[in-house]
């Protein structure tokens, strides 16, 4: 079937005009992801050697559990997915898709208990929840969200949507990095998204000029597919979810809070 390879990877040999942005009108926009995508043999290449790595990680995982006992709180998590030539992509990170901004978050300690998790998480819950954890008042600023009630209360959802941001590094004229034309990492867009556990919506500015935008949009409904196998931003049948996500996403774009002040509830909402 298409997109599913010898590699095992959930998108590799994908058609890379289906991921194609849309305007707002739902025209196709200019595409990105234009250059050579990474041969399967290099794909199993390094999916094997990454698996060697986490069993790596998990023998000293191991280690450390016996050592630190039962009465310690072990977390392990990571700082970003990775892509092996997904979606007609090369080797890198930087996406929204899946591969890249779904990582690990598991956690074991005293009153934790076993089994998966509904809500909704980023990296910026986590200082909140390792505050908590060491009996610290909280701090107003921060925008994330404590996730220790969840490790008694499996069942809890508070948030349901997280938010993602990227830059493209093109700083200066004549940039060998340039977007569009550039390594992995500096060649995509950049880019505002809001992911739930259903969907993904992708705002991307397509004119790599620094004081220029020009918007394009990628939506993907994971009950479609469990990766993102088609853009139907511009898809009729898809309008009230779209239209869901680009609400949040204005929402986000209202929040400025800088500094040590204090985190408005209008903006608080924006992950509910």
């Amino acid at each position: 079937m298409p997109g599913e390879s010898s590699c095992g990877l959930p998108g590799f040999g994908d058609r890379r005009s289906d991921n194609r942005p849309r305007t707002i009108e739902g025209k196709p926009a200019r595409a990105w992801n234009t250059v050579p995508t990474l041969p399967a043999a290099v794909a199993v290449r390094d999916l094997r050697d990454r698996a060697r790595m986490a069993q790596s990680a998990d023998r000293l995982v191991t280690k450390i559990l016996r050592t630190v006992g039962p009465e310690t709180y072990v977390v392990l998590t990571s700082d970003n997915g990775f892509h092996l030539g997904q979606h007609g992509l090369g080797r890198g990170k930087g996406t929204a898709y899946d591969t890249d901004v779904r990582v690990p978050l598991l956690v074991t300690g005293p009153g934790v208990v076993p089994g998966p998790r509904r809500e909704v998480t980023s990296n910026i819950d986590l200082a909140p929840t390792f505050e908590e954890l060491a009996g610290l008042a909280p701090v107003p600023y921060r925008s994330g969200l404590s996730l220790v009630p969840t490790l008694t209360q499996p069942a809890l959802v508070r948030q349901s949507y997280a938010f993602l941001e990227h830059t493209q590094q093109t700083l200066t004229g004549g940039d060998p990095d340039a977007a569009f034309s550039g390594a992995e990492l500096d060649r995509i867009p950049s880019y505002t998204a809001v992911r739930s556990r259903r969907a993904l919506l992708v705002r991307l500015d397509l004119d790599p000029r620094r004081r220029t935008t020009s918007w394009g949009y990628e939506f993907y409904s994971y009950a479609a597919s469990r990766w993102e196998k088609r853009n139907a931003f511009a898809n009729p049948k898809r309008r009230a979810e779209v239209d869901l996500l680009m609400a949040k996403l204005a929402a986000f774009d209202g929040c400025r809070e800088t500094g040590d002040e204090v985190v408005s509830d209008a903006c608080r909402l924006v992950t509910q």
